[in-house]
């Protein structure tokens, strides 16, 4: 006991009876930095470069994904295109779905970056993000799709005219899209 110093000696041998801290007590956790501010005021406050940046770059990639898969879209879906070329099939959905995507990421980029909420209505917000997710998980899924096909047609090129068709395309995507909304029916579920 001797070799501790004398101010915890006294609290043990008094059983720290002398020791209050009732004036130092808070109930309560001071609050969070997204409790005090929104993102937008945050970025404003702590990160303006990066919300100018925000705000001038990502309107400008949503315009040049909008067109090019537009465009993407229009080749890929032309019946010359798609007549006996299966791979038009899973390209045109996947130009489509990253289209939508980038529409409906919209929303989430204008309560992000301008502080605008178009989704704090009931209902419209769990719709909302089972859409925008079953995009999200349908694009790289698709490449899946695409990639499997590929890999059949070069690897395998005598069960070729058997396993890569339009036909058979069709019925893979909207297998591939069935898949993507029920597992994002199961997240949709949850954040309700």
């Amino acid at each position: 006991v001797s070799s501790l110093p004398s101010t915890m000696v006294g609290l043990l041998e008094n059983g720290f009876q002398n020791l209050t801290l009732e004036g130092n007590m808070t109930t309560a956790a001071p609050p969070g930095v997204f409790e005090r501010y929104t993102f937008v005021q945050f970025l404003a406050l702590f990160a303006p470069i990066a919300l100018h940046v925000d705000r001038i770059v990502t309107p400008i990639w949503y315009i040049v994904g909008v067109i090019g898969n537009t465009l993407s879209a229009r080749i890929w879906t032309e019946k010359r295109m798609r007549a006996n070329n299966s791979s038009a099939v899973y390209l045109s959905t996947l130009s489509i779905t990253d289209m939508l995507f980038l529409i409906f990421h919209i929303a989430i980029e204008l309560k992000y970056a301008w502080d605008i909420d178009i989704l704090q209505y009931p209902g419209v917000c769990e719709s909302y993000y089972l859409l925008y997710m079953t995009f999200q998980y349908l694009s790289p899924i698709l490449v899946l799709g695409f990639t499997v096909e590929r890999w059949i047609a070069i690897c395998h090129p005598f069960v070729k005219e058997k396993y890569c068709t339009p036909s058979r395309a069709l019925k893979v995507v909207f297998l591939l899209i069935f898949i993507s909304l029920s597992l994002c029916a199961i997240q949709a579920y949850f954040l309700s």
